[in-house]
């Protein structure tokens, strides 16, 4: 890796206070070694792609404890309205989970095309995020 270069490899805004920092760390810290960025274009892109991963991560792991609570559910209050609400909420964090993919899909094929100099100079605005509306 370039040692030139540094990214503040913890963006604040992106953990919650009760997320684990030294996960997302290590999440940043396997993500520099497998994409290692040179430049500050790859900066721009390797920043989405922490962001992207985390709240992926994130997602799925509130996808996971829908599941468990209407399972919870099923076998306590099988006739509960909020089983409904729930489960809207379990196929709303799905679709979080696979747009959080897709995103960083595209954020990889930016990085091949940054490095392969098709695209000189990545636009930061083309990989802003937007966060998902809470459940």
């Amino acid at each position: 890796m370039n040692t030139t270069m540094t990214l503040n490899p913890l963006p604040e805004y992106i953990l919650y206070p009760t997320e684990n920092r030294d996960a997302f760390l290590a999440l940043v810290a396997e993500l520099r070694e497998e994409y290692d960025p040179q430049d500050p274009s790859e900066f721009d892109i390797f920043e989405q792609m922490i962001i992207s991963s985390w709240l992926r991560k994130r997602y799925e792991k509130v996808r996971s404890n829908l599941y468990d609570s209407r399972r919870q559910l099923l076998q306590n209050e099988p006739n509960s309205p909020r089983i409904a609400i729930i489960t809207d909420s379990i196929q709303r964090f799905q679709l979080e989970v696979d747009r959080q993919k897709k995103y960083l899909s595209g954020l990889r094929r930016a990085l091949r095309k940054v490095r392969s100099g098709e695209q000189n100079e990545a636009n930061s605005s083309d990989f802003e995020h937007e966060l998902a509306p809470a459940a």
